[in-house]
């Protein structure tokens, strides 16, 4: 197997949904083709998996306690419209796409426009409620003999049977192809919200992030609709893309292209944009650790930090195998 097929392979081995300790055979993860323009992206999308994004919607407990509420007021709904504005300014492509995702769901835009904004609005009431166990990624990148990278994608377990995958190709009015990707998403969210892998050999994963400073009432773009616009660019073309466009919150995408096997983490913030080329081993959890940038507390990336620094450094896929499902911290496995 040559390094370029490994760093695929350590991608797709990922321990596929959410919180699954005491599952111990996970469902399969369904998979729908879709093309055409960004309209019927997401109505295919929509259609394929109704039943999934109405389960999601109803049964949130943040989107139903907390941001319904607060939308309905008149402070919530100018801020919905500030963010709602300022993604359709820049992205109305994506906009679309959550059109037909609503009109084959049968719901409003409305509601999957204020879905994709509950990771923002989540930081905005941080006290009101507690993060969930999120991603964890480790990676070997040796240049010229092996490229690696693995990731659990962790959520919220009322989730774990609701993710789908999407392989997408979005074409234009002539029907060029202009965007093609294969991604895990959640339900009812824009696709960009985990990991995957697109047709210009980009390699990708997400780690949330919780700066305590978020910029939702400026010029800056919800944090969904910016990963959306990223995973179907060349390295180069997302690295162009986070410098441009302020993300009202932020994230960390980890990314390895198959040409040159490059491998690059990305800490995004409100306040701006670090890379850091990855050499050797690597991990990353839900904090920030190439910038001081101010953010909450996450008592499980710290937990998971200290651990992996008790464990000997991988060498081969099976020993990062190994530490991401290791479960020796009784409280944080």
């Amino acid at each position: 197997m040559t390094s370029a097929s490994l760093i695929v392979v350590a991608v797709l081995a990922v321990l596929v949904c959410a919180v699954r300790a005491s599952v111990a055979t996970p469902p399969a993860v369904p998979m729908v083709f879709a093309e055409g323009n960004s309209y019927t992206i997401g109505s295919i999308i929509g259609t394929a998996f109704m039943t999934q994004i109405l389960t999601a919607l109803r049964n949130d407990t943040f989107y139903n306690t907390i941001m319904l509420p607060y939308y309905h007021t008149p402070k919530g709904a100018a801020l919905y419209e500030k963010m709602f504005a300022n993604a359709n300014h820049s992205f109305p492509q994506y906009v679309d796409e959550l059109q037909g995702m609503a009109d084959a769901a049968g719901v409003t835009l409305e509601e999957l426009v204020l879905w994709n904004f509950l990771y923002d609005w989540e930081l905005l009431f941080w006290n009101e409620t507690l993060p969930t166990p999120a991603c964890s990624d480790v990676y070997l990148n040796i240049q010229g003999s092996m490229s690696l990278m693995a990731h659990n994608e962790d959520n919220d377990p009322y989730l774990m049977d609701l993710g789908y995958f999407v392989h997408a190709r979005i074409t234009d009015a002539s029907g060029a192809v202009v965007e093609e990707f294969t991604h895990y998403c959640y339900p009812g969210i824009l696709c960009g919200d985990a990991y995957g892998f697109n047709s210009n050999g980009v390699v990708m994963t997400l780690n949330d992030l919780y700066p305590s400073d978020v910029n939702l009432e400026t010029w800056a773009i919800p944090r969904n609709f910016l990963n959306r616009a990223i995973i179907g660019k060349t390295l180069d073309g997302i690295v162009d893309t986070l410098d441009v466009f302020p993300c009202t919150s932020g994230f960390s995408m980890n990314l390895g292209r198959l040409s040159d096997m490059a491998v690059l983490n990305i800490e995004v913030s409100p306040d701006g944009v670090w890379i850091t080329p990855i050499n050797g081993y690597y991990f990353h959890f839900n904090m920030y650790i190439h910038h001081d940038f101010p953010q909450h507390d996450d008592t499980s990336s710290i937990h998971r930090l200290e651990r992996i620094k008790q464990l000997p450094a991988p060498t081969c896929s099976k020993d990062i195998l190994g530490i991401l499902g290791d479960t020796a911290d009784p409280q944080y496995p």
